[in-house]
């Protein structure tokens, strides 16, 4: 293990870190830079929150229909 740990931080200073970040559209102005980074980038997030809290109550109200049909003794149901 310690092995490991020593390969891991030479590795590190050797390259002065492990992982870079590279655009994928042109930025020629800071409007650009607005559209893709701040206040831009909340955009796309609010929009995976959005769909993440959609998606998490149909999850929800499925196991709720799910428990009242095994209750009234669907099969796979757990009721007797």
């Amino acid at each position: 293990m310690e092995q490991l740990r020593e390969k891991a931080l030479l590795v590190h200073r050797q390259a002065k870190g492990k992982l870079s970040v590279e655009l994928e559209v042109p930025v020629v102005d800071m409007n650009d830079l607005s559209v893709i980074y701040s206040p831009g980038v909340a955009e796309p997030c609010k929009e995976i929150s959005a769909n993440l809290r959609r998606s998490s109550a149909r999850h929800e109200r499925a196991k709720r229909r799910l428990g009242e049909t095994n209750k009234q003794g669907a099969p796979g149901g757990n009721a007797r």
